[in-house]
């Protein structure tokens, strides 16, 4: 589609998702769609009616198509009234099965399905970074191997009484910290997965912060869908790559937790961020541990009202085993 001459959008058959008829300088034509079902599409019967859609826009408009992609059909040797009876076709498609096109709140199978789509997008650009992608129904995550650990970005979505949503995770796990947490941290029994070194949602990386994407990113309809994601595309490529490319070990990652000029980059929560602000200056040698381990046991002892003394015992067993270790 390098070659476009005229676009032609065609209305009436989504409006937050209109399909474009693509013209070239060679005459033929390419009908993009944003996504093929459409995103609305909830049952089987429904998907079903777009199983040979190709075939039915070939009864059309009198001429051979052909399928391309998921989204994206080509016409190859286009008649003088093509584009007319191909928007004919495609604006009435969708009252023509009875099908409502006004736009309504997305059901879990609609949001699941819009983020696998935008995920594979994503999944070349990551790649190329070494990222593998993994889907089940309710996450998608990118990981990677790194020397001392992984790194992981998570997408998962919620569908609720009041809007659907879905949440971006970031994360870098160290071996050689996660040993020292698993050892001295009674949170975590032995089955549970130990704790990530860091830990933060995508609102950390975020150029601009709206206070309203702390947590999670709206996802009612396709419209808001699309908009909330390219925030999120944009801030990975951007920032977050960068952010891991540059946090793979004791030291870079040290100096993101326990930074005194930046924002420093979090943990997941009370008590993991002491646990880990406290172990990772240790194994870096960060001349200011003393400093660090002296605003963490203020943190501790605050929290001691909330889960009770048992922690000081940890943490203080936890600092015994850090000011043991031979000096970096």
């Amino acid at each position: 589609m390098n070659d476009i001459i005229q676009t032609i959008q065609v209305s009436g058959f989504y409006p937050e998702g209109a399909p474009e008829i693509h013209i070239n300088k060679d005459n033929s034509i390419v009908l993009e769609f944003s996504f093929m079902p459409p995103s609305d599409v909830e049952t089987d019967e429904e998907v079903a009616a777009y199983d040979n859609f190709d075939e039915q826009i070939e009864a059309a408009i009198g001429t051979s198509v052909i399928w391309e992609d998921r989204e994206l059909f080509i016409i190859e040797s286009p008649g003088k009234d093509t584009v007319e009876l191909l928007s004919k076709f495609i604006s009435g498609f969708r009252s023509s099965i009875n099908k409502s096109v006004e736009p309504r709140p997305w059901t879990s199978l609609c949001l699941n399905n819009a983020l696998k789509a935008k995920a594979l997008g994503l999944k070349d650009h990551l790649g190329e970074r070494g990222f593998q992608m993994d889907v089940d129904e309710y996450r998608i995550a990118f990981s990677r191997k790194i020397e001392d650990g992984n790194q992981k970005i998570f997408i998962s979505h919620r569908v609720g009484q009041f809007g659907n949503n879905f949440s971006v995770y970031v994360s870098v796990s160290l071996v050689s910290a996660q040993k020292i947490a698993r050892e001295h941290e009674m949170f975590f029994p032995p089955e549970k997965e130990a704790p990530s070194t860091g830990f933060s949602t995508l609102y950390y990386f975020l150029e601009t912060k709206d206070e309203n994407l702390k947590s999670d990113f709206p996802a009612t309809t396709e419209k808001e869908f699309k908009q909330s994601f390219s925030v999120v595309e944009t801030t990975i490529l951007n920032r977050v790559l960068d952010f891991l490319d540059q946090s793979q070990d004791v030291k870079s990652l040290d100096a993101k937790i326990n930074s005194l000029d930046d924002e420093p980059f979090p943990a997941q929560g009370f008590p993991k961020q002491s646990y880990s602000r406290v172990i990772l200056a240790r194994l870096a040698g960060n001349p200011r541990f003393d400093d660090i381990v002296e605003a963490e046991t203020k943190v501790v002892d605050y929290n001691v009202l909330i889960r009770g003394p048992g922690i000081v015992g940890t943490w203080n067993e936890l600092l015994e085993h850090l000011r043991s270790l031979p000096e970096v």
